[in-house]
């Protein structure tokens, strides 16, 4: 079973993460007891003072159906107006889903 994840902020519960996770309980330790502090994500966290909000929002049983429902909570959570702090491969495929209609492709990028 795959997860998708909300991080949300603690204060005003705006949406600020989307991942993906196949054990929730150390995805969220990871991401709040990170020590390197190199991501947008780590160092928001770091700059709270409490815990994100970690809200499970879909499970999937199949990988490329969590990368496809990962991708499509991305670019709702975008097109809502929230600003999320997604980098990656996470961000790529959500520009080029954005790009193509709405429609992926399965196609690997190599560079």
């Amino acid at each position: 079973m795959t997860y998708i994840y909300i991080l949300r902020d603690p204060i005003d519960r705006s949406p600020k993460y989307v991942g993906m996770t196949t054990n929730l309980p150390l995805r969220f330790l990871s991401h709040v007891y990170r020590t390197v502090r190199r991501t947008p994500v780590s160092r928001w966290i770091g700059g709270l003072q409490g815990d994100p909000i970690f809200e499970i929002c879909l499970q999937v049983q199949s990988k490329d159906a969590a990368r496809f429902a990962e991708i499509a909570v991305t670019v709702g959570l975008r097109e809502m107006g929230y600003e999320l702090l997604n980098g990656g491969f996470a961000t790529r495929d959500a520009l080029r889903f954005q790009a193509a209609g709405g429609r992926l492709r399965r196609t690997r990028d190599v560079s």
